[in-house]
């Protein structure tokens, strides 16, 4: 192979290279969340000089990679007046909102982590080094809910301190705040909750001290019996009371881009839907007019009008990215609520079976188009705040009796427009309705599902309770 054929084939790998790049950024970008985006947007104004924010756009122009000369000309050609690439987005939020939002966004990142206000705390106490040091080893050793999961002697030998002053030091610590702090298991959280209350010696902490795993499994009974309280007194002193002590005693700070925001707004108006696209938290774009003027100076190194040129290119091509992502989201979106309309308009028992294939076939895209569209993206309703992903299900394929013969006690497969979404609604308005005394089992409620027509087995049901945090009918039971 001559140079010349080398040099064009290594000019096309790197070609396809650059392409591939791109494309997997755009995927990325319309498979993230509005405002995890408006952080890769941030970001992308941090190292890219090129790109603004600022101003009122009046053209739009997007980048075409294979013809980057003629991009950057057409750049260079706009007047002072029509310089912008637009975003099509524009804040709704006023200066005043805005500055709000600054302080707490600034607010959230000072936070301090519970280690940090341990040790804070620390130094209101006159501590030896030794024994700050063990102090200081206890709090390393807590977990994400300040429990302490690390054996004494483990942390001794971490510290190189006898096992006494550790256990010393755990003492120490668990008389922070918060209450339950350093808690080797949920009852010793407990009865330090109760110690601090005064209320060690009653019954009330001799029921957790010896009897907490009877009440977690719904004993009720047999632990009252064992402390000689009749059932209205134990929900009294005892049940109650538990209730009240705080098990989690760790308020996770929440980062501001795990917040969810609707990327979607379904708006009815005289029994017709329309989509608003949250634009919100997206800003207006555009290419920098000092760097355009220094494309145009003959006096600039051709150095410097090489890196123009790339981050113009890349900011023209976030741009375009941005826009395609809103206008595809725009698309499914509108699909999604013609096809389920009646959900939008009535309510979420109205909702019908319905594919990612189904709506990738109507918009001629691959389904994983659509998966990466709806990705952990939210659309808001008047019913509320539904993930986009729980529009898509399969039918519920069930077992029916052939009603055409009343003789015939037999089951014949058939699938009815049912998803799994009304299975589960069906199934907690059934738990939600039962004697709370005789809660029901997984086979009754698969009986009254029948009763309405919604034919499902126990197994099915096990899993649907489970994947609604609902627990067995024992745990159920009330007393």
């Amino acid at each position: 192979m001559d140079l010349k054929n080398k040099q064009s084939l290594s000019a096309n790998l790197s070609q396809q290279q650059i392409m591939g790049s791109s494309q997997i950024q755009a995927l990325e970008i319309l498979q993230t969340p509005v405002l995890e985006l408006q952080s890769m947007i941030d970001a992308e104004l941090e190292i890219n000089p090129v790109l603004e924010t600022e101003g009122q756009p009046d053209e739009m122009v997007q980048s075409d990679q294979n013809e980057s000369d003629d991009f950057i000309n057409k750049i260079l050609e706009l007047d002072e007046e029509s310089r912008y690439i637009y975003t099509g987005t524009k804040s709704s939020y006023s200066q005043e909102d805005e500055d709000k939002r600054a302080h707490y966004l600034d607010s959230v990142v000072a936070q301090k982590t519970l280690q940090e206000k341990l040790s804070e705390q620390l130094r209101f106490f006159t501590l030896s080094k030794g024994m700050q040091e063990c102090c200081d080893c206890v709090i390393a050793g807590l977990d994400h809910d300040a429990y302490l999961t690390a054996h004494s002697a483990d942390l001794a030998m971490a510290a190189d301190k006898p096992v006494e002053m550790i256990d010393a030091a755990i003492k120490m610590i668990q008389k922070l705040e918060p209450v339950g702090v350093a808690a080797r298991s949920l009852q010793e959280r407990l009865k330090l909750q109760l110690q601090r209350k005064g209320l060690e010696g009653t019954i009330l902490y001799t029921a957790v001290d010896k009897y907490l795993d009877d009440i977690a499994k719904k004993r009720h009974p047999k632990v009252a019996q064992r402390l000689k309280l009749s059932m209205e007194d134990f929900k009294e002193l005892v049940l109650e009371k538990i209730q009240a002590l705080n098990p989690k005693i760790v308020n996770e700070e929440v980062s501001p881009h795990e917040y969810i925001s609707e990327e979607v707004t379904a708006v009815e108006k005289d029994g017709k839907l329309t989509i608003k696209l949250n634009n919100e938290h997206l800003p207006n774009l555009h290419i920098s007019k000092q760097y355009r003027d220094i494309l145009k100076d003959a006096d600039s190194s051709e150095e410097t009008k090489k890196y123009i040129k790339d981050k113009v290119l890349s900011a023209a091509s976030l741009i375009t990215m941005v826009l395609q992502r809103q206008q595809t989201i725009h698309k499914v979106v509108d699909v999604i609520i013609k096809e389920q309309a009646n959900f939008f308009l009535k309510g979420k028992e109205y909702l019908i079976p319905m594919t990612m294939e189904h709506v990738a076939k109507q918009l001629d895209v691959h389904e994983t188009t659509i998966s990466r569209t709806v990705h952990n993206k939210y659309i808001r309703c008047k019913h509320g705040l539904y993930p986009l992903r729980e529009m898509f299900s399969h039918s519920f394929i069930q077992n029916k009796v052939d009603k055409s013969n009343p003789n015939d006690k037999k089951t014949k497969s058939g699938e009815d427009d049912v998803t799994q979404m009304q299975i589960k609604s069906a199934m907690k308005d059934v738990i939600d309705n039962e004697d709370k005394r005789k809660p029901l089992s997984d086979i009754k409620i698969a009986e009254a599902l029948d009763n309405k027509g919604l034919k499902v087995a126990r197994r099915t049901i096990a899993k649907y309770r489970e994947s609604l945090n609902i627990l067995t009918s024992n745990l159920r039971r009330e007393y």
